[in-house]
C-alpha cells in the first residue's frame, strides 16, 4: 500500500503467500477504509512453505510433504476471499491457472482494493 501511495499514478499488485498473508490480513481493512486500489494475490498452498524449505536447508534432505507441528496451516485452510470480503475489499478464490490473467486484469483496473486467492497444491516431494 506504501508504494501505490508514493506512485499512485501506477497499478501495484502484491504477490503473497499464505503463511506470510495469514500474519497481515488487517491491510485489507485498511485498503478498504483509505480506499487504496491494491491488487493483492494471495497463493494458498495450506502451508508454510518457506519455513519447510528453510528447514530441509538447515537439516537436510527430507520430504516437505511430511508432516511438521506448526508448518501446516491445513486444518482447516483458511479461506482468504471470505476474510477479505468481510473487510470490506472485493475478494474472488481461483482454482485453474487459466483463469488468473483475467482475474488480474479485472482487479488491476476496477480502481478498488481486490484480492484474488489462488489455490494451489503443496510443492511438497
Amino acid at each position: 500500500m506504501g508504494v501505490k501511495l508514493g506512485l499512485p499514478d501506477k497499478q501495484v499488485l502484491a504477490v503473497v503467500g499464505d503463511g506470510s498473508a495469514a500474519w497481515s490480513m488487517q491491510s485489507l481493512w485498511t485498503a478498504a477504509r483509505y480506499e487504496i486500489p491494491v491488487t493483492f494475490v494471495i497463493t494458498n498452498n495450506a502451508t508454510y512453505g518457506q519455513v519447510k524449505l528453510v528447514r530441509r536447508a538447515i537439516l537436510g534432505d527430507y520430504p516437505l510433504d511430511e508432516k511438521h507441528q506448526g508448518m501446516d496451516i491445513d486444518r482447516p485452510v483458511i479461506d482468504f476471499s471470505r476474510l477479505a470480503q468481510a473487510m470490506g475489499v472485493d475478494a474472488e478464490r481461483i482454482s485453474r491457472a487459466g483463469e488468473i490473467t483475467e482475474a488480474v486484469k479485472q482487479a488491476l483496473h476496477s480502481g478498488r482494493p481486490r484480492l484474488i486467492e489462488i489455490m494451489m497444491e503443496s510443492a511438497a516431494s
